[in-house]
This record gives C-alpha cells, sequence and structure tokens, in this order.
C-alpha cells in the first residue's frame, strides 16, 4: 500500500458498488442477468407503467390541463431516458458476458432483444408517442394548438355566447365573465369541442349557478359537457349537437378505450340512457352522429322546447 492510498475492503468494494450501480449498469459491469432482469425488465419497463398508473388515480393536476399535460410529457420523457440507460447497459453488459466466463449464447440473445425492443420503440414514437409528445408538450408550455373559446357578453348582461373551440384556458375565460356579470342566466354554445378538461370545468361552474344552456349553430363533441349542466336546455330549431368518442393525437388502440370509459362515466352520471349513451361510445372520434331533436329530448339531452334561429 502506497502513501496517501486508501486499502479497499470487502465492506467499502459493497458500498461502493452499490452506490454506484446506476453508473455500473451504463458502463456494462453489472452481470448480463442483473441488468437484463432487474435493471431493464423489472424497473425500466414495468416501473414507468407502474408510474403512470399511479399519476392517472392520484393525478394532482387534475384541474389543470396545462400542469398536468406538462407532468405528462416529462413522464413519458423520463420513460425514454430510462429505457435507453437500460438497453445501453444490457448491450455493453452482453458483450462483456463470455470474459466474465458466461455462455456466448445468452450474450447474442440479449443483444437480440435489445435491438428489437429498440426497433419496435422506434416505430411506436414514430406511428403515435411523437404526435402525443408534442401536443403535451404545447400544452404544458401554454402553446395549446386548440384556440381558446371566445366569449360574448349578449342580452343585456343576462347571456355569455361561447364561441369557437375549448382550448387550455377557456374555463378561465369562461370563469372569468361570470364573476364580472353576476346577472349571467343563460350560457349560448356555439363550439366544435376541444378539451374535455376544459369542458367539464366550464360545466361545473355552469351548474353551480343554476344556469340554463341554449345551442347555437352547433355543439359538438366536448361542448356537450357544458350543454347537459345546464338547468333548462335547449336548442335552436337548425341547430346540430353532435356526439362521438373522444380523441387525441397519437392516441392508440389500448389508450381509445380508457378515454371512452371516461366519457361514457360523464354521460352515466349526467343521466343518459344506455342506449344513447352505447351509440356515443361507438361513434368513431374520426365520425360524429347528429342524433334528431326528438331523440335528444327522449334523452333528455334537451328538456325545453327548440327555439327559433335568429
Amino acid at each position: 500500500m502506497t502513501a496517501g492510498s486508501e486499502e479497499l475492503t470487502p465492506n467499502t468494494r459493497s458500498r461502493s458498488a452499490k452506490q454506484n450501480w446506476v453508473v455500473r449498469h451504463w458502463r456494462g459491469e453489472e452481470p448480463l442477468v442483473v441488468a437484463f432482469w432487474r435493471n431493464t425488465v423489472i424497473l425500466a419497463a414495468i416501473w414507468p407503467f407502474l408510474l403512470l398508473q399511479f399519476y392517472s388515480v392520484i393525478n394532482p393536476f387534475e384541474h389543470s390541463l396545462r400542469a398536468g399535460s406538462l407532468a405528462g410529457f416529462l413522464i413519458r420523457l423520463s420513460r425514454y431516458c430510462l429505457w435507453a440507460w437500460a438497453i445501453v447497459g444490457v448491450f455493453r453488459s452482453a458483450n462483456q458476458h463470455r470474459s466474465r466466463g458466461g455462455f456466448p449464447l445468452w450474450a447474442d440473445v440479449a443483444r437480440l432483444i435489445v435491438i428489437t425492443g429498440v426497433l419496435g420503440a422506434a416505430l411506436q414514437l414514430y406511428f403515435g408517442e411523437w404526435a402525443t409528445f408534442k401536443e403535451l408538450a404545447a400544452i404544458g408550455v401554454g402553446l395549446d394548438p386548440v384556440p381558446r373559446v371566445t366569449v360574448t357578453t349578449i342580452r343585456d348582461g343576462t347571456a355569455i355566447w361561447l364561441q369557437g373551440p375549448l382550448g387550455e384556458g377557456s374555463a378561465k375565460e369562461v370563469e372569468a365573465a361570470l364573476d364580472k356579470n353576476t346577472q349571467v342566466e343563460t350560457v349560448v354554445l356555439s363550439s366544435p369541442g376541444g378539451r374535455l378538461m376544459e369542458a367539464e370545468k366550464i360545466a361545473t361552474r355552469v351548474r353551480q349557478r343554476y344556469l340554463n344552456t341554449v345551442v347555437r349553430g352547433s355543439c359538438l363533441s366536448a361542448c356537450t359537457y357544458i350543454l347537459l349542466a345546464g338547468h333548462h336546455r335547449s336548442a335552436a330549431d337548425t341547430a346540430k349537437i353532435g356526439f362521438h368518442q373522444p380523441s387525441f393525437p397519437g392516441m392508440t388502440n389500448l389508450s381509445q378505450p380508457f378515454l371512452t370509459r371516461q366519457l361514457t362515466k360523464y354521460y352515466q352520471t349526467e343521466g343518459l340512457p344506455a342506449s344513447f349513451i352505447y351509440r356515443v361510445a361507438a361513434t368513431p372520434s374520426d365520425d360524429m352522429w347528429y342524433p334528431t331533436h326528438d331523440e335528444l329530448r327522449r334523452a333528455r339531452v334537451l328538456n325545453a322546447a327548440d327555439e327559433p334561429s335568429r
């Protein structure tokens, strides 16, 4: 032992290994079985999935579309970073497996699995996940590609008119208009839909204020959340009210049922008949179902007489 050097005892080596297992994996110094099963299959594959599930249950940003989108973006980004760390470590460990006395075949199998996984992740990113990444990032930084609704005070201050899409921040616009005009009794709707979370927040405010809702022109998709929140719900005789499955850029066949269940649960809470909800859930997101006004009244979507178009 030379002067100034520190003797590495077995305990010191063990402690150092535990402290630097992240670096050890990255360098390929972990045994192949540990690098593959513990650090890749269990940690890099199962943990992000559990994290997403846990987030969806306790979502601390359930009342903020912007914050929730940013959190969703960061979770997905961390998953890809963790996956990159895991597969690099496995590949490097496989390259050193033979020199450590391991069976060469297992190293080849590990490399093949890693290459297949990389190709699969690249295809997933290209054909769907990338669109989700961009959409979540845009919403998270306040650049939602869906515009905010335009709120206009009409009928001598007794009504507000919501025109246009329901982008991030639309609920704040509506809340500000309602706070400013306390005499508002009716919300007039002319919207092609938009973000479900924004529509649900507006619907909550309409319900709390015991306001009436009226459709002028059209009320589609997420806009129907607001319509159903009204005390008296009516429409112009030429108005169109449309329903379909929810959509989001990059949405896959696995995530579609989850979003559709959220939609149908809301309609069930509003008391719509099961047959009506089934028809909504069966309408693809790229299509639109326009029930007749008689069908809407039978389903209690509308509970007041049609108004003449002006």
